[in-house]
């Protein structure tokens, strides 16, 4: 179940970075019109590539993002 954590983003040290059974992912805010159905095509085609131990298609580096880089 999605949850939203407190306070958001997360700072860098937030143990749940280290959680086992979680999953982050960064919520998509805004999205209009059609754009809500590419990119729910986009996530699901990148679970499917996960989930097949495949490389994913689109990849971020923690530094790129500023995450406990």
């Amino acid at each position: 179940m999605p949850n939203v954590t407190d306070p958001e983003p997360l700072p860098s040290g937030s143990p749940v970075y280290d959680l086992p059974n979680v999953f982050l992912a960064s919520r998509i805010a805004g999205a209009l019109g059609k754009k809500p159905e590419p990119l729910g095509r986009t996530v699901v085609t990148e679970l499917a590539l996960l989930n097949a131990g495949m490389p994913l298609a689109h990849t971020a580096a923690k530094v790129d993002l500023d995450i406990r880089a």
